[in-house]
Parts: structure tokens; sequence; C-alpha cells
């Protein structure tokens, strides 16, 4: 979703095993769990849990 230069991405990982996911944007997790990770190159990723989700503002 966005408005204007504000944005809400939405992870969902429906596996059965922890998924780490690419969220380029994102600064701050809103709502759900996880965790932002910022690699070595700043890329940022999400880490979920198994059937995990949340809430990334960017």
């Amino acid at each position: 979703m966005a408005e204007g230069p504000e944005r809400l991405h939405l992870a969902l990982n429906l596996a059965d095993v922890p998924a780490l996911l690419p969220a380029p944007d994102a600064q701050l997790i809103e709502a759900g769990g996880g965790e932002l990770v910022v690699g070595d190159d700043n890329a940022v990723w999400v880490s979920l849990a198994p059937h995990g989700w949340a809430i990334l503002s960017a």
C-alpha cells in the first residue's frame, strides 16, 4: 500500500521453516513478528518464523 511517499509492505512466510525475505525499503516492523536484518552490502531483509508475517513501513 502507498499514500504519497509513505508505503507499507506485507511479508508472509507460508512455509514450515523460517524464511529470510528481501525488504529493500523497510525501516520498521509495524505489526506482526520478525526481525529486520541488514547485510554487509546494506541490503535489508526480514527474517520470519514458520507461518510468520509482518507489516513493514518504508
